[in-house]
């Protein structure tokens, strides 16, 4: 009886709770963005950002404008194991993220390593980034910056454009 018990215990623990979403399927799930989106908020009627793929399909690119016409760009590659996602912001740093492990396919979530050219700690600079692939027209970008240790959350419906 007490080798049942452990026996399905094991079984409860190797049960999956989910599909999870590895390096490789993060990316291969990148991959789908490809082409023009574009978002509409009350303070700014026109994001626009596009993803194309570099270096043999190996890399994906982000490239975003706001309205104001200000541009960063997010570049997403595999590393080994890990997704990595190195953002060049407009406040001049660079944050480079990997993927969370808790990710689905269709929530990427992609959270803060290290960063370059931060110069000081309480600096604005990206802290999370998660992108929700509601479907192949639609997606949710959801950036986090922490700037003097308080978060500042935007959320950007996106739509693809034609």
């Amino acid at each position: 009886m007490i080798a049942l018990r452990w026996v399905l215990g094991l079984l409860v623990l190797a049960a999956p709770t989910g599909a999870r979403a590895d390096a490789a399927s993060g990316f291969a799930r990148l991959k789908t963005l490809v082409g023009a989106w574009s978002a509409k908020t009350k303070s700014a009627p026109n994001f626009q950002t596009s993803f194309h793929l570099i270096s043999n399909d190996s890399v994906v690119v982000q490239r975003f404008v706001t309205p104001s016409g200000r541009e960063t760009m997010t570049v997403f590659h595999l590393d080994g194991d890990r997704l990595l996602a190195t953002h060049y912001c407009a406040q001049g740093n660079q944050p480079r993220l990997r993927l969370d492990p808790s990710s689905t396919p269709d929530d990427l979530v992609f959270v803060f390593v290290d960063a370059t050219n931060l110069g000081d700690v309480v600096a604005s600079h990206l802290v999370r980034l998660e992108l929700k692939l509601d479907a192949t027209a639609r997606y949710t970008e959801i950036e986090t910056y922490r700037e003097k240790g308080k978060p500042d959350v935007t959320t950007l419906q996106f739509l693809r454009t034609p």
